[in-house]
């Protein structure tokens, strides 16, 4: 059904725009490269406004099969008939709402050695990394893998030049570590405006909009309007993540920490004079080359931080999704390199990584929002990355490996928890740049008969449309 309510606001958003908008030329690109491209209505909605209105839409999808891979799922793992329903029934909508699907022509591998000024290593190592982490391939695959995806990139690249150069916006997915990337390159080359859009949970039902890797990037302010008491609802929001009551937590909810786990955990403290803390995330999430600064990634980090760091107590909390949202995918532990100075905490333990930041001197945060919890309570935390978080008040980002050592070794002073200024920075950075409108549906959300609130309030959408 999700495919059919897609179908029917889109086409309600065409023939409204068609009868009662005023025209114009406006040109948009829109990138659902994906098999499935419900998980990218947005961009097929703003596509129909546009068409709709007189305008142009070139929407770059892969109906001609070209590609070796969509997204992160091989074409041989996907049920044939689901393809081609999925893929006939997109090719009747585009032709509906008078869509340019651009046509993805394969460069033969052959002639990959023309193209070798373009970098595409960025999203092809960040593919492989989810493919392999995601548990989808196994990384003896990865060799062969590279240089598909390479060709992938590099003919999606070439075949959307034309598309993009004579665009007015490029709108899209936060997903560009994959196929979304080159035609992002492309945008930034012909300095095209370009939006790139993703919800966080965390914030409430809402979405965002940047000018970059989601991961890296600040959310774009797109009006001046402010919250009412917006302090203290962000305030609320990182009260309720120190309880585990955001919806994202509730599949690893830790009423209490374990005693034993506690004990086990002193024990092993009281073993150095120094214990600093790391809190992972998943292996797969936002594992983009992008995000990295100082080190080669997040495996890196943590290696070469317990190899560095030998007379520190080091406890490393494994993210608690891993047992539950993400059991089937690769788990971190498989990369850390055991030492006898390191205490592993199990995706699965009953404790709070709270109380583990309270035993230990400074923590390290490579992404995640659990910086800004620690932060928010006065921990010393340290962000070896360009992830979003770094610039959150009482974060530490180092910018050289000699910088991160300094500041793990030197004591720290007395922290104050930095309560109002990080509330203050969420309320700015997260809130005030929170859009949505009447029937929007999360990202990851499955797409129910709510959606067709828009039709019944399509105001709420056009005052969204018309910020782009």
């Amino acid at each position: 059904m999700s495919y059919i309510y897609v179908l029917v606001v889109s086409t309600f958003l065409y023939i409204r725009a068609k009868l009662f908008e005023e025209k114009n030329n406006r040109v948009i690109t829109i990138a659902p490269v994906r098999i499935s491209a419900v998980p990218h209505y947005l961009e097929i909605f703003v596509g129909a406004q546009v068409t709709g209105s007189g305008g142009a839409c070139n929407v770059l999808y892969n109906l001609n099969d070209e590609l070796n891979i969509n997204d992160v799922t091989y074409k041989e793992e996907i049920f044939s008939l689901r393809v081609w329903l999925v893929k006939n029934l997109f090719n009747f909508l585009f032709k509906l709402l008078k869509f340019n699907v651009v046509t993805i022509k394969k460069i033969e591998s052959k002639n990959l050695k023309d193209f070798a000024n373009l970098d595409m290593s960025r999203h092809v190592n960040s593919t492989i990394r989810r493919l392999i982490y995601g548990g989808f391939i196994d990384s003896s695959k990865s060799e062969l893998l590279k240089e598909q995806l390479l060709q992938d990139c590099l003919s999606i690249y070439n075949s959307s030049i034309e598309c993009v150069s004579k665009s007015d916006l490029i709108f899209m997915s936060h997903g560009i570590y994959s196929l979304w990337g080159p035609i992002f390159d492309l945008s930034e080359f012909h300095k095209k405006k370009c939006f790139i859009n993703g919800s966080l949970p965390y914030y409430g039902n809402g979405f965002h909009l940047v000018k970059g890797p989601f991961q890296i990037n600040t959310p774009h302010k797109l009006t001046n309007y402010i919250i009412e008491d917006q302090k203290n609802i962000a305030k609320l929001i990182i009260e309720n993540r120190l309880t585990y009551n955001n919806s994202d937590q509730k599949s690893f909810r830790v009423e209490s920490s374990n005693e034993e786990e506690i004990y086990h955990l002193n024990k092993f403290k009281s073993k150095f004079k120094k214990t600093i803390s790391i809190y992972p995330n998943c292996l797969w999430d936002g594992n983009i080359d992008e995000r990295d600064s100082i080190f080669n990634g997040l495996v890196a980090c943590i290696n070469e931080t317990i190899s560095n760091l030998d007379d520190f107590g080091i406890i490393i909390r494994l993210h608690p999704a891993e047992a539950t949202l993400w059991s089937n995918f690769q788990p971190l532990k498989n990369e850390i390199n055991h030492n006898k100075n390191v205490y592993i905490v199990a995706s699965e333990a009953k404790v709070s990584s709270h109380d583990i930041a309270n035993m230990t001197n400074t923590c390290i945060v490579y992404d995640g929002i659990i910086a800004v919890e620690l932060a928010y309570l006065g921990h010393r935390v340290i962000m070896p990355s360009k992830s979003t978080y770094s610039y959150c008040p009482g974060i530490i980002s180092p910018k050289s490996l000699e910088e991160f050592w300094k500041v793990i070794k030197e004591n720290p002073n007395n922290n104050i928890p930095a309560k109002d200024k990080v509330a203050e920075w969420i309320s700015n950075t997260y809130l005030n740049t929170r859009l949505s409108f009447s029937g929007y549906i999360q990202d990851g959300q499955p797409i129910k008969i709510n959606i067709l609130k828009i039709i019944f309030n399509v105001s709420s959408f056009l005052n969204f449309y018309k910020k782009l």
